[in-house]
């Protein structure tokens, strides 16, 4: 990897074309075919980092959706809403793709830091869970009139999916920095 390289003995930041990595000495020999520690490649977490960006995007769409004041034109609300929804969970289907399956993200992961293998696990049922949560926001939007105050049940159930989707994002994070040592970031 071509850059500058900044730190102490313990850790050392390597910056590459505007990328900084947080990187920590491997244990033992210093040969680098002796080396264990783990070493996802840049376009593996640029993908990463940009299905993270993509999570968050969408997010904040929704959350922007169910703060708008309904009271003008209720249906387009509700259509608005449905819209991001919809965005959310094509963002979360390629966030999937990337991270489960033989050859996703998660299973390189697994392959280096076993360790991890149940924090993974759950990463991946939260997944499930996340796709559940958006149905029951999805059907809650197919039932809801503009005249009853089913609008009041989208935004507490989108508010509730939300909430996930951050808890999701940040327990990734975490998994991504133990396994890695790398900040995912996802805030571009």
């Amino acid at each position: 990897m071509s850059g500058s390289t900044v730190g102490s003995d313990r850790h050392r930041a390597v910056t590459n074309m505007g990328v900084k990595i947080m990187t920590a000495p491997a244990p033992g020999p210093q040969d680098p075919a002796q080396q264990s520690e783990p070493q996802a490649t840049e376009p593996q977490l640029d993908v990463v980092r940009r299905r993270r960006s993509e999570l968050r995007a969408a997010m904040a769409d929704l959350e922007a959706a169910m703060a708008t004041p309904a009271g003008p034109d209720p249906a387009g609300w509700l259509q608005g809403v449905r819209d991001r929804v919809e965005k959310l969970r094509t963002a979360l289907d390629r966030h999937v793709g990337v991270h489960e399956g033989p050859d996703s993200f998660h299973a390189d992961v697994v392959r280096h830091q076993p360790h991890l293998a149940a924090r993974v696990q759950w990463l991946q049922r939260d997944h499930t869970r996340l796709s559940d949560a958006l149905g029951s926001v999805e059907r809650e939007l197919d039932s809801a009139t503009p005249a009853d105050e089913s609008m009041d049940q989208v935004r507490a159930l989108g508010t509730d999916v939300l909430h996930l989707f951050v808890r999701h994002r940040q327990r990734g994070a975490d998994v991504v920095w133990e396994a890695f040592n790398y900040d995912v970031g996802g805030e571009t």
